[in-house]
């Protein structure tokens, strides 16, 4: 099975499919249904690879050279590492980080004036990461650091604002973590759709040093500040499974192993009934209907406001009393795309949503301590006809 990661927007079937028609060529072994695919949702990176045009309003129009650029670039990585394979061992952990951490949504009043929304700190502050170590029987302790796989979730877009081709807040990280253990780290998203902050403003006052809470759109260097964070968190999480005892009682630790089950299920996640055609750039009905319209697309995806509805605060929503009357209305609409959710899941279990995935509405990393078996990816197995998990031998590659 194949980790990787991309500083793509979203992430794409499409690409999937065309770099497993260019690993079927090749030697690795590994095919689309091996890859585990996680992009960054940088928003300053370039963005030409997606076929989906409700993307290319706000981001780039497709160009194929990009897109097979990419491609051949992906397969390519995953050529090199399986022509590369070492004997290695494996554990895991997940620990609680909620500095580098904010919810962009907030507290708001809803259509019928009361509160609504989520509190700044509402979100997912688990950071699960997988270490990965060779062998080296002529060190002193035999292993050595060979990679680091991380799940967290944070919009890398605090850069956009200088219109620089950047890696964003994800630079930063990536080069502190792999400065301090020596091994290269992948980065893979989380609940990233509502997870942005904190802003300056939202007065979650200074740390010990006298650095002031706030790392989106305040500028590079906060921005490399709460990177450190992060990155620091990530090596409290790889120190504790080399340690093998983690930091808090609601930490997570998965134990070294270098013969371990790898399971793999693969399938798309629809839409509901209320939304049967992916849309992009969603605008609430209860505003409109009541004369301040939202325009898709116009006006950036969540971030219609509808101030002047807001202060007119009626007491009798339109959209309510039409159902009240037997009548249809979606709470929301929007512009039609097309997109996908892919979803894969193992022990430690993964997932990868291909778009911005919020907390409660798509699975992510999650490490399971021992004794805990997975029933539901057995069953998974067995229904696409294998009748058994597909096995991956750590001290073999």
């Amino acid at each position: 099975m194949a980790l990787v990661k991309s500083d793509n927007y979203l992430a794409q079937d499409h690409l999937l499919r065309r770099v497993g028609q260019l690993l079927a060529q090749g030697d690795s072994g590994v095919r689309y249904a091996d890859i585990l695919h996680s992009a960054s949702h940088n928003h300053s990176s370039p963005y030409y690879s997606t076929p989906s045009w409700g993307v290319w309003i706000f981001q780039d129009v497709v160009d194929l050279r990009m897109f097979e650029y990419q491609a051949r670039a992906m397969a390519r990585a995953i050529e090199e590492a399986a022509a590369d394979l070492k004997p290695a061992r494996m554990g895991a952990a997940t620990v609680q980080h909620s500095l580098y951490k904010g919810n962009i949504t907030g507290p708001q009043t809803a259509d019928d004036g009361s509160p609504a929304g989520f509190p700044r700190d509402h979100g997912d502050h688990d950071l699960t990461v997988l270490r990965f170590d060779r062998y080296a029987p002529d060190t002193e302790a035999g292993w050595e650091p060979l990679a680091a796989w991380m799940n967290f979730g944070q919009h890398p877009e605090s850069l956009d604002s200088y219109d620089l081709i950047t890696a964003d807040s994800l630079a930063p990280l990536e080069r502190y973590v792999e400065r301090d253990l020596g091994a290269t780290l992948v980065f893979s998203q989380g609940d990233v759709g509502s997870a942005e902050g904190p802003y300056d403003g939202w007065n979650r006052g200074r740390l010990d040093d006298g650095t002031l809470v706030a790392w989106a759109h305040v500028g590079h260097a906060q921005t490399e500040r709460g990177a450190r964070l992060l990155a620091d968190a990530v090596v409290e999480a790889w120190d504790a499974i080399g340690g093998g005892v983690v930091p808090s009682p609601d930490d997570t630790l998965v134990p070294f192993a270098s013969d371990l089950e790898v399971g793999v299920t693969d399938g798309w996640v629809p839409g509901p009934v209320s939304h049967p055609v992916p849309t992009v750039s969603n605008c609430r009905s209860e505003p409109t209907l009541g004369g301040d319209p939202g325009v898709p697309v116009a006006r950036l995806p969540g971030l219609r406001t509808g101030r002047r509805w807001r202060r007119a605060r009626p007491l009798n929503p339109i959209v309510q009393n039409l159902k009240a009357h037997g009548i249809a209305v979606p709470d929301q609409y929007g512009a039609p795309a097309f997109t996908g959710v892919h979803r894969r899941r193992g022990e430690p279990a993964a997932a990868s949503a291909g778009g911005q995935a919020r907390r409660r509405r798509a699975g992510f990393v999650r490490v399971r301590g021992p004794g805990r078996p997975d029933r539901e990816l057995q069953d998974a197995g067995e229904r696409r006809g294998g009748g058994h998990l597909p096995r991956l031998r750590l001290d073999r590659g």
